[in-house]
């Protein structure tokens, strides 16, 4: 094993058997951080170092055990998945230097910035998935880290973004944060599904650069209006957008847009927003309702066929 690594600990670090999910908030609550120690990491996944001199454990993980400080992990360079979540820690400064790092998940501590992670080298090069939800963070500021491919910081309190240049990221989750708006976004042209949902969003400027953008969800904002940069979200599947603020008596026009091209275009539309008035100045009657109506009720039992079809697979 490489210095500095540790033994594992064959214990692990799961919760007391008396620890109940009931409890544990005002438990957190009322204890103090601990600083990490060796006695209660628990290491995994040895194998071959990636110079090939040598072997060490490639995975880590310590949760819910109230970890403040975690200065210890400046040792285990070798890593390459860490699991810190439902800890108290504030400081990631001990994490910097762990650059074969390639999922890393921080979700339910104490983190209000990533200050510790400030350098003018690169850091984290091979880090593809990083998880920040349930944390304290009130900005979403770039993150060099060139391999990023998915990221997730719902359920923070962030209400600045300015989040672009990406070009491999695929996955950004930024729900149940207080963003007024998508603007700082910028160019994403990997982005494949953008969850923005329970946010304070009142348009849809700031999604114009995202090209090969396919899922959008964007219920629980505050959008009064459905005009928006669609032209240039060719590739666009799937868009939520329920319990908004739109408007009922504003008309929607989406001739020219990919999906017209499949045909049914009214019911389509009226699936996601049944109080539209007219669809391409065409006015709404009864029977285009009880058409979509019919359409939406057809998908329902489709996917619960293509359900049952999955499990029996899986199954077998």
């Amino acid at each position: 094993l490489k210095p500095g690594l540790g033994s594992r600990n064959s214990g692990g670090c799961g919760l007391p058997k008396n620890f109940s999910d009931s409890t544990r908030p005002e438990t957190m609550a009322e204890e103090e951080p601990e600083a990490l120690t060796e006695s209660i990491l628990d290491l995994s996944n040895l194998g071959r170092t990636v110079d090939g001199s040598g072997f060490a454990f490639l995975g880590a993980s310590c949760i819910g055990k109230r970890l403040g400080p975690i200065k210890i992990m400046e040792g285990y360079t070798y890593l390459q998945t860490l699991d810190f979540s439902d800890n108290l820690i504030k400081d990631v400064a001990a994490l910097k230097g762990l650059n074969l790092l390639v999922k890393l998940n921080l979700a339910k501590n104490s983190i209000a910035n990533l200050k510790g992670w400030e350098s003018e080298e690169a850091i984290f090069p091979n880090l593809v998935e990083l998880n920040l939800n349930d944390n304290q963070l009130s900005a979403l500021h770039a993150m060099p880290y060139q391999a990023l491919a998915s990221l997730s910081v719902a359920r923070n309190e962030i209400a600045s973004c300015e989040f672009g240049g990406h070009e491999r990221i695929q996955n950004l989750d930024l729900s149940s944060n207080k963003l007024p708006s998508l603007t700082g976004l910028g160019a994403l042209p990997s982005l494949r599904t953008l969850n923005a949902s329970n946010n304070d969003i009142a348009d849809l400027n700031g999604i114009n650069e995202a090209p090969s953008l396919e899922e959008l969800q964007l219920a629980h904002n505050k959008l009064q209006a459905l005009e928006g940069p669609w032209t240039e979200l060719q590739t666009l599947r799937s868009l939520d957008l329920s319990n908004c603020l739109l408007e009922a008596e504003k008309p929607l026009e989406v001739n020219g847009n990919p999906f017209t091209e499949a045909g049914n275009t009214m019911a389509r539309v009226l699936i996601c927003h049944w109080r539209l008035e007219s669809v391409d100045d065409v006015c709404i009657t009864q029977e285009h309702l009880e058409e979509a109506k019919a359409l939406n009720q057809q998908r329902v039992l489709e996917e619960r066929e293509r359900l049952k079809e999955e499990a029996a697979k899986a199954d077998e």
